[in-house]
């Protein structure tokens, strides 16, 4: 007996517990794939062969909402003789599934007695408040009656394949014949469904495809073996398979096959006593969008009884979560939203009548943009049909994310999948869906849950209403009142980051818990306000992935412990900046294996300016070849940047083992050093890079970085490689013994460029040489050396006790002179210097003081490193104690200012033709340090012309643009318009001097005596309608060369005028290179209307000898740039194989220096010949 009951209460869980994958929603397409079957899947189950589904929002719920839903229930039977006694179309069976499917006031047998539940029609009537009207319709039928359809082979057919079954399916054609099943029971009633429904009702959307068709399979009984397991084709489940045959003119694509068991027996779907009909209540939610709220491993109830979509309940379907009517069905108003403390805030119980009612509210975290926090009311039903319900009536607080896949499918304790996930007591693992599901509900007697910010623990707590990853989100929530049918409570909702995360209004970081923020808001800006102590925090958890911007602010962050992680910026993801972070005691564990550093795991961003003082990194024990560990970042990739870092944590573990970097892979590493113990062990260990790893390109060596071989307890820069890569080590020994005699300092440094700054604390005890690099005690005694050795922004500060002893007392040496390693230095604004003295006798006993003096030019710090403050000069003094003196002139100069801007006096003029007019133009700043010299020029010369001083000639009637142009190219525009005026007639020159010129030459008005006069280089166009009549011309044979035809509209060299003895002007012209003649200056009025690029030819050498270089600037015609300052090259001999005539007639030469391109420079600098 005790196994007949067990076997009943195992199948009714079976029945009324099962939930259903989701149907896809109108807008996909339906898979064509064989693996297109797709399980049910039993909550109570086995686990094996859950497929991860897809949640989407159905949309057509918000738009159209179609009144009458047809549904189409079809009844099929096997012709087997043993499958059961009852029936699905025997009488009492077609009675309650009429009841239960179209049915009111259902009367229903439960495990705890009986009631009244709601057919499906009325179930997604009230919670559709009133806006679907679903109508089920049984097929196939004769003479009126339903007579199930009998399939035309036998369940043996449908059953796996066995010894004992050898006509079964085999997993090659399982699902060709459900195929062949479906599509004979279509054809059984294709013909009838039209005479119950229209197509509008079959398919509300009109994509083709019915919406709603279940074929319900009678089996043997829930209470025998029915020889059917998991994923068996007569297994209850959802397929997405188009069928052939078509019901007016729809096509059945995603169906339900259902296992009725026996109607006649507890536990069948169309039975009154126990029934499973919420199963199909369940899956007719899923087409309108639901997602399924289980999970699919069966491990943990994130969401249980209190959704129909997350544990059904067989036989009385439970509603779904307010949530999801507002999120995804629309049939309701949208919830209210809360973001701020709020009071006596009242949810009531839903009457599903008024689509504004509010029975639930929800609650925003300043954490988090992508979760949020429902208040639900919650309400047992009057029936019970078994023992799995809430111990109360009241507030429901769950979870909602929308980052992940809007399901549970996938869920599993520990982890961050699920999309709901109600809050109760007694879970002990995040998100483990354990714990007390009936006491979740709040009440007068359970009154609070939450905890804000301030109250967050160092650990995952469970009393705290906690985003996904763990975070306390910082929501606390007290009823405080309750009657039958509302509650009423208070939410205290904590304030978010001051700031709003923009460049401008970065997010402020002030205490611990605000980091969190950087998990939620990645891509952010942020700023650290103060000093931070971590130590209340046991296992800091940081953001896996940063790409935003985080500024430090030079603050200290303390005491951090991460005791499973890759650093404390796991990944600094490319365009990602972290800067100007001092670290004190940074410790990380790395036991998965993988990139790991104090500071960083990967970077593939900038890291500039930041100093882990003091910490440990040890990366475990992975075999993975390319892992790295390293002291500040576990590997750099290519496009990573770290600038004025450095690291003195000790680091152990790991295969690729550096002091700063454990895997180098090419990126960019400036002024860093490392000065913390390295433990060998790995593959590969190095005092500053494990090894290096090259995908393609040449290696990109380290600039000014260092490494402490001492402290790092390592030879070597890098552990896989001899050659150090520039990257200079260096030691000084902990302990110096001395005597009566002087002896080598013992520093060692692996370069010959870099002298430290050496001083000892304690100038009576011992002194030294800085030149000679020599110690000499003077009196026992102890005292320290201090090596100082700059490295960027930062100072490497080096240490050794100093312990003299054996030494007679007498009368101490006095200095007789000192010296410094520079008497003049040149520098520029904001650079800097390390002036070095040196006293004799060496062993003379003395301090060392430096003064400026102008600090408002250059300031000096006690060890004598200077930095340039402002332009000008300044007098460096350095002396002893008894006034022993030398200096040091120091000429700073000014940091080159660029020109921001050009503005214009006039930008727009009307002028009639013939009319002058001066404008004149201001460079900004107007301490630019660039030359203010401007370049005028019109765009349209033909109708306005400008002169070098500013002055405007109105040509002819038109439009034109005047530009003002700096020698940067900021440019500043007037915009011209000349108007007509008569214009006087033109007289011609004598035909002696200008054979068949035609009338249009230009009167006769230079005033110059005959000869030849120097032009600046400049390109016209030949213009002229009668281009013929106009001769070359050669004034020293005086002989007339030939016409003007083929130069036509072509642009022209012209380097000096001649003036004949009647004042006529004619230019001598050059084409590509090669001399053509003089011309007549008329038919040259017109500029260039482009740049226009002409040859030279080979081998045109000239000197850039201008006496202001610094005028000239190199300019780049392809990338319309300017590079540089022509300064250095002054009286540089240039290889000239081409020039630019630009649109404003300016003449710019293409230089060479050797096989060396440099760019094109203004004709003008190569004049002085």
């Amino acid at each position: 007996m005790k196994k007949i009951v067990n076997t009943i209460l195992s199948c009714m869980l079976i029945a009324s517990c099962m939930t259903i994958s989701p149907l896809k929603a109108e807008e996909q397409p339906i898979s064509q794939d064989v693996s297109g079957l797709l399980d049910y899947t039993d909550e109570y189950g086995t686990n094996q062969g859950i497929s991860k589904q897809q949640v989407v929002i159905n949309k057509r719920s918000r738009s159209v909402q179609p009144k009458e839903v047809g549904y189409i229930a079809v009844f099929i039977e096997f012709p087997d003789k043993d499958v059961q006694k009852y029936h699905l179309d025997d009488p009492a069976s077609l009675t309650a599934a009429e009841n239960l499917m179209n049915g009111t006031n259902v009367s229903m047998t439960g495990s705890l007695g009986s009631g009244t539940v709601l057919s499906m029609k009325e179930y997604i009537k009230q919670y559709s408040y009133n806006k679907l009207d679903v109508t089920t319709k049984i097929f196939p039928y004769q003479d009126g009656k339903v007579v199930s359809h009998i399939s035309s082979k036998p369940r043996t057919y449908y059953l796996k394949q066995s010894a004992e079954n050898p006509d079964g399916y085999t997993p090659a054609n399982k699902l060709a014949r459900e195929k062949e099943l479906i599509t004979e029971a279509v054809n059984a009633i294709q013909a009838q469904v039209g005479e119950q429904f229209s197509a509008d009702q079959l398919d509300t959307n009109h994509d083709g495809v019915i919406d709603a068709i279940s074929f319900f399979v009678e089996n043997k009984s829930a209470m025998e073996s029915d020889e059917i397991n998991w994923q068996d084709l007569l297994w209850s489940h959802k397929t997405e398979n188009y069928i052939e045959p078509t019901i007016l003119g729809k096509r059945v694509a995603v169906y339900n096959l259902i296992n009725t068991y026996s109607n006649a027996s507890p536990g069948g779907i169309f039975t009154q006593n126990r029934s499973s009909y919420g199963t199909i209540i369940h899956e007719y939610l899923h087409t309108c969008g639901l997602p399924d709220l289980y999970r699919a491993t069966e491990n943990g109830k994130p969401v249980g009884f209190y959704d129909i979509m997350a544990s059904t309940k067989g036989a009385n379907p439970q509603s779904f979560l307010s949530v999801m009517n507002d999120d995804i069905l629309g049939w309701r108003s949208p919830l209210k939203e809360i973001k701020q403390s709020a009071e006596t805030i009242t949810v009531s119980k839903p009457q599903y009548r008024n689509t504004n009612e509010q029975n639930a509210v929800k609650l925003y975290s300043p954490l988090s943009e992508e979760e949020y926090f429902v208040a639900e009311y919650y309400s047992n039903p009057s029936f019970k049909v078994d023992n799995s319900y809430a111990d109360s009536d009241g507030l429901l607080l769950y979870r909602v994310n929308e980052h992940g896949e809007w399901t549970n499918i996938s869920g599993n304790p520990g982890q961050q999948n699920d999309y709901i996930y109600v809050f109760r007591p007694g879970d002990t693992q995040l998100n483990a869906g354990g714990g007390d599901l009936a006491k979740a509900i709040l009440n007068k007697e359970r009154p609070a849950f939450g905890k804000t910010l301030d109250q967050t623990a160092a650990v995952w707590d469970n009393e705290t209403l906690y985003l996904s990853d763990g975070t306390n989100s910082g929501i606390s929530i007290r009823v405080t009142a309750q009657d039958n049918g509302s509650i009423t409570f208070d939410v205290n909702i904590s304030e978010g980051l001051k700031g709003d995360g923009t460049k401008s209004d970065p997010y402020q970081i002030t205490k611990p818990i605000d980091f969190s923020i950087l998990k939620q808001k990645p891509s952010a800006y942020y700023k650290l306000m103060n000093d931070i102590d971590m130590n209340s925090i046991d296992d800091f958890q940081p953001v896996e992935s940063f790409k935003g911007h985080f500024d430090g602010n030079n603050k200290v962050i303390r005491n951090v412990t991460m005791k499973n992680g890759e650093g404390f910026f796991p990944y600094i993801e490319y365009k990602a900046v972290v800067e100007n972070i001092v670290f004190e005691n940074l410790n990380v564990t790395n036991k998965q294996g993988g990139h790991t550093g104090s500071f960083a795991g990967s970077v593939q961003g900038t890291v500039r300016n930041v100093r882990v003082k003091s910490g440990s990194v040890s990366g475990g024990d992975s075999q993975n070849s390319m892992q790295g560990v390293g002291g500040f970042i576990g590997t750099l990739g290519m496009d990573g940047v770290v600038e004025d870092c450095y690291t003195g944590a000790s680091v152990k573990s790991g295969v690729n083992i550096g002091g700063f970097i454990g895997l180098y892979q090419n990126g960019s590493i400036k002024y860093c050093y490392a000065n913390g113990i390295v433990e060998s062990g790995g593959a590969h260990t190095g005092g500053f890079i494990g090894g290096v790893y090259l995908i393609d390109g040449q290696i990109v060596k380290p600039v000014q970085s260092y490494y402490d071989m001492s402290a790092t307890g390592q030879g070597k820069a890098i552990g896989d490689r001899d050659d150090s890569l520039g990257i200079v080590g260096y030691s000084l020994d902990k302990e110096i013994m001395l005597h009566n005699e002087e002896i080598r300092i013992p520093f060692t440094i692996d370069s010959n460029t870099i002298i430290p700054d050496l001083n000892i604390s304690d100038i009576a005890i011992a002194v030294v040489n800085k030149k000679a690099m020599t110690i000499c005690g003077v009196a026992n005694g102890t005292t320290k050396l201090l090596a100082s050795i700059p490295c960027g922004n930062n100072m490497i500060q080096l240490e050794s006790k100093v312990i003299v002893n054996g030494i007679q007392e007498s009368k101490p040496i006095v200095p007789e002179g000192i010296s410094l390693n520079k008497r003049t230095i040149d520098i520029s604004e904001g650079d800097h210097f390390q002036l070095i003295a040196s006293i004799s006798p060496s062993n003379a006993s003395t301090g060392i003081h430096w003064t400026s003096d102008n600090e408002n030019i250059v300031t000096v710090s006690a060890n004598g490193y200077i930095t340039a403050i402002a332009s000008g000069e300044a007098i460096i003094h350095v002396r002893t104690d008894n006034h022993v003196e030398a200096v040091c002139r120091v000429i700073v100069k000014q940091r080159e200012i660029p020109i921001t801007s050009v503005s214009i006096s006039n930008t727009y003029l009307s002028l009639v033709q013939g009319q002058d007019y001066n404008i004149s133009a201001t460079i900004y700043p107007s301490n630019t340090t660039m030359g203010k010299v401007i370049r005028w020029y019109s765009q349209n010369p033909e109708v306005a012309q400008i002169d070098s001083n500013g002055k405007i000639q109105a040509v002819s009637i038109g439009n034109a643009t005047i530009i003002a142009e700096s020698i940067n190219g900021k440019r500043a525009e007037c915009s011209i318009h000349v108007q007509k005026k008569e214009v006087p007639p033109i007289v011609s020159p004598p035909s002696s001097e200008t054979p068949s010129v035609p009338d249009t030459t230009a009167p006769q008005v230079n005033k110059k005596a005959e000869g030849f006069y120097q032009l600046s280089r400049r390109v016209r166009i030949f213009s002229s309608p009668n281009a013929s009549k106009y001769y070359r011309y050669d004034p020293f044979k005086r002989k007339w060369l030939g016409n003007m035809s083929k130069y036509n509209q072509k642009p022209l060299l012209l380097t000096r005028e001649y003036v004949n003895a009647s004042g006529t002007s004619y230019w001598s012209a050059y084409y590509n290179g090669k001399w053509i003649g003089y011309i007549n200056s008329y038919a040259l009025k017109n500029t260039v209307k482009k740049d226009t690029y002409f040859g030279w030819g080979e081998n045109n050498s000239r000197y850039f000898n201008t006496p202001n270089p610094q005028n000239y600037w190199l300019y780049n015609a392809g990338s319309d740039k300017w590079l540089k300052r022509m300064t250095q090259y002054r009286n540089k001999k240039f290889m000239i194989k081409r020039s630019l005539a630009r649109a404003d007639g300016s003449l710019y030469y293409s230089c060479y220096l050797g096989n060396k391109w440099i760019g094109y420079v203004n004709s003008w600098g190569f004049q002085n010949q």
